[in-house]
Formats: structure tokens, sequence, C-alpha cells
């Protein structure tokens, strides 16, 4: 998960970078945390670009989807 993060990180607009972390990849399903509900919902109208993005790394062809939630206890 690591490794998707820093890759994610690179393609997120730089203003959310610092508000979002991979929680979970679960059956193809890319699980983020956000610690603002804003942030979240602009990335979960991102989540097709943002999957096209993804998809040019052959390690994360398998990730279909995007989920976003709003996790305020973990987030630095």
């Amino acid at each position: 998960m690591l490794t998707i993060d820093r890759h994610l990180k690179t393609i997120l607009p730089e203003a959310f970078r610092a508000h979002c972390q991979v929680m979970n990849v679960n059956h193809g399903e890319l699980i983020l945390g956000f610690d603002n509900a804003a942030i979240a919902t602009r990335v979960q109208l991102l989540s097709t670009e943002l999957l096209r993005e993804l998809h040019n790394q052959k390690e994360f062809e398998k990730i279909v989807a995007m989920r976003c939630r709003v996790q305020t206890a973990f987030i630095k």
C-alpha cells in the first residue's frame, strides 16, 4: 500500500496530497482516507481521471474503483 500511496500523491492535485492516505485495497477497490470531507468529495469527483493515471503503471491495473472516506483520526 505504501507504493500506491506514494504514486497517488504524485498524481493528486498538490493541495490535496497532505489530506489523503491510502487505507486499503479490497477486491480492486482503492479506499482512501481524508481528513476533510470537502477534499474527499472533490477527489471522488476526480476518481475516473485518477484511475486512468494509476493504470499507466502496470502494477495498478487491477484497481478498478476508488472510494473516498473521511477518517480524521489517522491523518497526520
